[in-house]
C-alpha cells in the first residue's frame, strides 16, 4: 500500500525570529516553468536547484520565474539564499 506523506510547510526563520513563507507554483510544473513567491525584503537572492541525490542541477540569480525545462522530470529541492538568510522549498515536481 502506498502511503502519502505531506511535507512540512516551506518557510525560513531568520536570526531575528521572523518567519517568511516561500512558495513555488505551479507544482507540479508540467511545462517546466516555476514561479517563486518570496518575502518582499528579499530584493537580491539566489536559487539553487538540487536533485534527490544532492547534485546541484541549476542556479538562478534574482529570478522570480525559473525554468526547469533543461532538467529531467523528477522531484527537486530549491535552496533560496538572500544575504545571511537561507530557505528551502521541498518537493518541487518537474
Amino acid at each position: 500500500m502506498k502511503r502519502q506523506v505531506t511535507p512540512p510547510p516551506n518557510f525560513v526563520a531568520n536570526i531575528n525570529g521572523d518567519d517568511y513563507q516561500l512558495k513555488a507554483y505551479p507544482n507540479p510544473a508540467n511545462d517546466g516553468i516555476i514561479k517563486l513567491v518570496l518575502p518582499a525584503k528579499w530584493e537580491k537572492f539566489a536559487v539553487e536547484v538540487f536533485d534527490m541525490q544532492g547534485r546541484r542541477v541549476a542556479f538562478f540569480n534574482n529570478e522570480h520565474e525559473i525554468s526547469l525545462q533543461t532538467v529531467s522530470h523528477g522531484t527537486y529541492l530549491l535552496r533560496v539564499i538572500s544575504g545571511n538568510t537561507t530557505g528551502y522549498i521541498t518537493n518541487v515536481i518537474r
